[in-house]
């Protein structure tokens, strides 16, 4: 594939806060060395954005807009560490005012009757109770996923998917659910794209699931009855992280690494997105 092929570069980008602002893809298509006549757009679907530009792209190919398209998710996340609206305003006070955060550290929904306010940290209490998640569930959960993340860091299952970069250091199709609830996103969103396709949950041999939180990964596990020894295989987010927009498109890439080192058919990727939505997609490797 030479260059000259790309028609567009979708990229997902949630806080979109200084070097991720003002369209990211097309700064990031730029500096890359692509010709001005690709096309850059940039989306956000909050933590979603990363695997919603992978889709995006995929529905531009299908729909004839082109045959090449570079999708992806970039997040920085040390750029906007409170993820406020205007944090300007509240270091000059001292302290950052949490209900005035987007992103799920406090989200005030005035249009509900008498609002709601949820931070993350709530959200997997409230799935962890309602799903009967317990403490020691998710302990055991978080400690297989650093095992298996090590395991796999070991193995250089990951060689393949990271390119190193040299950087110069400086000082300083969308599911709703119940907002306080949104870590359950992934379960609606998956029933649904398995309609779509008519497999079954037994069909897929591989998940990448993003782990949000234990109390979220464990109960949308249980929910879809996933075989956990085929999701998130060589661990998840609790071990390696969780970049907003970036995840996404992490978690397709190494789904679909591990699908060609086992030959497998079908993956799933799904995640839970802030302020209640889901998102999941399935893959089929070519045989």
């Amino acid at each position: 594939m030479a260059v000259d092929q790309v028609e567009d570069v979708v990229m997902g980008c949630t806080n979109q806060a200084g070097e991720d602002n003002r369209n990211v893809a097309r700064m990031g298509s730029l500096l890359a060395g692509l010709p001005v006549e690709a096309a850059g757009q940039t989306v956000n679907r909050l933590c979603g954005s990363g695997l919603q530009a992978i889709v995006s792209a995929g529905h531009a190919i299908a729909a004839g807009e082109g045959d090449v398209f570079v999708a992806g998710g970039v997040e920085s996340m040390s750029r906007a560490p409170y993820v406020m609206l205007k944090p300007e305003r509240d270091f000059a006070r001292g302290s950052p005012p949490l209900e005035d955060s987007v992103l799920g550290w406090r989200f005030v929904n005035p249009a509900m009757p008498g609002g709601w306010k949820v931070s993350l940290g709530e959200t997997a209490e409230i799935v962890a109770e309602r799903h009967g998640v317990s403490r020691e569930d998710q302990d055991t959960f978080s400690l297989d996923s650093h095992v298996r993340a090590a395991a796999a860091v070991e193995a250089g299952r990951f060689k393949d998917e990271i390119v190193p970069v040299e950087i110069r250091r400086r000082k300083g199709s969308p599911i709703v659910v119940e907002p306080d609830c949104m870590g359950i996103g992934p379960v609606p969103a998956t029933r649904k794209v398995l309609e779509r396709t008519g497999l079954a949950v037994d069909d897929l041999d591989l998940v990448e699931l993003n782990e949000a939180f234990a109390a979220q990964a464990v109960a949308c596990i249980r929910e879809l009855g996933l075989d956990y020894e085929k999701t998130n295989v060589n661990g998840g987010a609790i071990a390696l992280g969780h970049p907003l927009s970036c995840t996404g498109a992490r978690l397709m890439t190494t789904l679909v690494h591990e699908m060609g080192r086992r030959r497998a058919r079908y993956g799933l990727c799904t995640m839970c997105i802030g302020v209640g939505q889901g998102i999941a997609t399935i893959v089929e490797r070519e045989r």
